[in-house]
């Protein structure tokens, strides 16, 4: 456990954070969320912790990409979906379409229930 790693790792964990943060940020419904700085920042510091106490116990960069990627890539594409969905297809045909489609769904696996 280097200070260079740790410093290092602080930075990468600080980048993850700061994506996180954007992606939290371009995924609210623009006009009804508000933009907080507060927990901006705190994503950003909580990735950069979680960076820094990576590098103290010595775990690399490449394990904890490894580790990272089996967990938060589940995270990321979630709310890129959620993001463009607020934003491209919100209020369109597309969104009709599919609220019927889940429609069907529900009543194929739930049925009527009286």
């Amino acid at each position: 456990m280097s200070i260079q790693q740790i410093l290092s790792n602080t930075a990468l964990g600080a980048a993850s954070g700061l994506g996180s943060a954007l992606i939290g940020y371009l995924k609210r419904e623009d006009g009804k969320e508000p933009f907080e700085a507060k927990v901006f920042v705190r994503t950003v510091l909580a990735g950069a912790l979680v960076g820094g106490v990576a590098g103290y116990y010595g775990l690399s960069y490449d394990s904890a990409e490894r580790l990272a990627a089996a967990t938060g890539i589940q995270y990321y594409a979630e709310n890129a979906v959620k993001a463009l969905w607020r934003r491209k297809v919100k209020g369109t045909r597309v969104e009709r379409y599919y609220q019927q489609f889940l429609d069907a769904l529900n009543e194929i696996f739930e049925g009527d229930k009286e």
